[in-house]
């Protein structure tokens, strides 16, 4: 069964469509890239996928569950988050303080102390640099912290898949 099952999903922004007809599945474990010329739908689909954008058709389904009409902060609590491509950091709090910023649900919140150590074992020059402040770091390492926030997000069990 797809961890993630985009059907014939069409997005309208205003009166511009802006999706016709999305099709995807995700199966778990696959790592999947939208690519695309600037205009063409990337963003609308990652945010009709975290709910910021309601389809008009189709539906999105996540480890079996319809997402397509939940409102963003119910997606997040199953795991679902966006890394935004300006990061989007607090650049005068450290490293850490911005990581722990991801883990604002009370699920995320109760296995945070795991969640860092995910975060800290997969981008190691984090943990050396946890309490420099995310401003000094370099764009790399700030998108390493911006990855690690999202991953602070979801509990634990979700984002195992």
């Amino acid at each position: 069964m797809p961890l993630l099952d985009i059907s014939n999903l069409a997005v309208e922004h205003g009166k511009l469509r802006a999706l016709w007809d999305v099709t995807m599945h995700v199966m778990p474990g696959e790592r999947v890239g939208l690519l695309g010329a600037n205009g063409v739908g990337k963003s609308t689909t990652l945010g009709a996928i975290i709910g910021l954008y309601r389809p008009v058709s189709g539906e999105i389904r996540f480890d079996g569950h319809p997402i397509h009409r939940q409102p963003p902060n119910a997606n997040v609590a199953r795991g679902i988050a966006l890394v935004p491509e300006s990061r989007r950091l607090f650049p005068e709090m450290t490293v850490r303080e911005n990581l722990e910023m991801g883990a604002y649900l009370r699920g995320a919140r109760s296995v945070m102390a795991d969640s860092l150590g995910d975060v800290f074992a997969l981008f190691p020059i984090l943990k050396d640099k946890a309490q420099q402040n995310a401003g000094e770091l370099s764009g790399g390492q700030q998108q390493m912290v911006a990855i690690g926030r999202a991953i602070d997000v979801a509990p634990a069990s979700a984002a195992a898949r």
